[in-house]
């Protein structure tokens, strides 16, 4: 087990709210290319699940900042990433995202797993550099249409509306089937781009 493997970490993650799941995460990763060098606003911070794995994925040249108006969601992902080095690679902000601008510009993604992203699109676009990715991640079908709207309104281009239904297979001698439980719908993933 690797110390700032964010893979190993994972399990062992404190939670407070809602963690996204690593499928989730690894959508992310794998739809945008965050690489070394990216600076990436998280709006939303939450347990640091996805914070961490940001950090790993921009290091060592990149930035993440990561905004939350709750202090005690932060509080919660410091202790997550803390003892690791990946704390070098993100600023925390305690900030209401709805009612204050990210300070960033020309960033190379903003990320949104808030109530309410369609108020942050706004914000998010003046943030982005051209051609840079905006990722949002709801649960609700309600959700998703507010948010698409929005988006093709503010002229974001290339949107595209995914979600992982995850199984697992029980793999033995002689018996090897789907796991009898799982999990299916966690959320949607909404890519778009500046």
């Amino acid at each position: 087990m690797q110390k700032d493997n964010p893979a190993d970490m994972y399990p062992r993650l404190k939670r407070g709210p809602q963690t996204l799941l690593q499928k989730d995460i690894g959508l992310i990763l794998a739809y945008t290319g965050v690489s070394d060098g990216w600076r990436v606003i998280e709006g939303g911070t939450g347990s640091g699940a996805l914070t961490i794995y940001l950090a790993n994925a921009v290091r060592p040249s990149g930035k993440v900042y990561s905004y939350d108006w709750r202090p005690e969601h932060q509080s919660v992902a410091k202790h997550n990433i803390n003892p690791t080095s990946l704390k070098s690679f993100v600023v925390f902000k305690e900030a209401d995202i709805y009612e204050t601008d990210f300070t960033e510009k020309d960033v190379d993604m903003v990320t949104l797993d808030v109530a309410e992203p369609w108020h942050v699109y706004k914000a998010a676009k003046n943030s982005l550099r051209s051609g840079g990715f905006l990722v949002t991640f709801i649960p609700t079908y309600e959700q998703l249409k507010k948010c698409t709207r929005s988006l093709a309104r503010s002229k974001f281009r290339d949107i595209k509306v995914v979600d992982c239904l995850l199984r697992e297979y029980k793999a033995e001698e002689n018996s090897t089937r789907p796991e009898s439980t799982g999990i299916m719908h966690t959320g949607f993933l909404i890519f778009a781009r500046k």
